[in-house]
């Protein structure tokens, strides 16, 4: 991860194990970490803070369901990744449906939830190398009225001094 990204997950589940097993290995790619027992905490948290990453403990509830659809319907430009731990296949098609990235199975262990938290990393970097700003740089030449070029330490006074528009070098 370069210094410029730095990534906030919400976790949600009320189950030890689980919120155990996932800060061992958010803290392992340098996430900062987020927790809540149940989803409506979560939907509140997400209105207030700009998360990267939801990881959600999925037991098919409704209020879990309703918090991937606030995730998806979000009025945010990036929305954040949404990664599921469910218990059984109901679940699994469930979430997909619901909009869920990346999908992890019980029984949860370091080396799936490792998988499945560097596969939703990786959607993160890349959205935020899509949505990333940079700046353009280009050269300008700076004329007066009558076509003479301006030294460059008086272009910051050109609107004082009356002076014609600044055009590009090309």
């Amino acid at each position: 991860m370069t210094p410029e990204m730095v990534f906030e997950c919400l976790v949600v589940s009320d189950d030890r194990q689980v919120v155990s097993l996932m800060d061992r290995a958010l803290e392992r790619l340098s996430i900062d970490i987020e927790h809540c027992a149940n989803p409506t905490e979560g939907l509140g948290l997400l209105a207030r803070r700009d998360i990267d990453l939801v990881v959600c403990d999925s037991r098919g509830a409704p209020d879990e369901m309703k918090l991937l659809n606030g995730v998806l319907n979000t009025d945010r430009k990036r929305k954040p990744i949404v990664l599921t731990i469910v218990d059984g296949p109901f679940l699994t098609i469930s979430a997909k449906h619901a909009g869920a990235h990346v999908i992890i199975q019980k029984p949860l262990t370091q080396e799936s939830s490792a998988r499945g938290l560097k596969t939703a990393y990786s959607r993160m970097v890349r959205e935020e190398r899509r949505n990333a700003r940079h700046a353009i740089m280009r050269f300008v030449v700076a004329k007066n009225e009558c076509g003479e070029l301006l030294p460059s330490h008086s272009h910051r006074h050109l609107r004082t001094w009356g002076w014609a528009a600044l055009e590009t070098e090309t």
